[in-house]
């Protein structure tokens, strides 16, 4: 019985990049993070979004081929709230590790 399917693209062969951006806040207000989270899902490209309580409160993932839409898109964030964002990390991930679910020396023998 299969009770779910992961598929993993190499984006490469595709055009597309990986970016990681670290949201740092500052001045909390829930509206004001709720305004941003709606802001960030509203990009077509952004594939997760993650609240954190760590170094930065916001992890976006977003696949995209032109870094330069990745500055345009940080900019965008900085502008529309210049009060809240303290800082945006970007990272480019080059590259993926393909994840083994049933690796061999977990299979069950009969």
């Amino acid at each position: 019985i299969l009770q779910g399917y992961t598929l993993f693209l190499d984006l490469k062969k595709i055009g597309i990049q990986l970016h990681k951006l670290c949201i740092y806040l500052e001045n909390y207000d829930k509206k004001e993070v709720d305004k941003l989270i709606t802001t960030i899902k509203q990009n077509p490209n952004t594939i997760h979004l993650i609240k954190s309580l760590g170094s930065w409160e916001l992890e976006v993932e977003i696949e995209e081929s032109d870094l330069e839409k990745i500055y345009e898109h940080i900019k965008t964030l900085k502008n529309n709230f210049p009060r809240l964002i303290k800082q945006i990390d970007l990272v480019t991930i080059t590259e993926e590790l393909k994840l083994d679910f049933f690796p061999e020396r977990f299979t069950l023998h009969n």
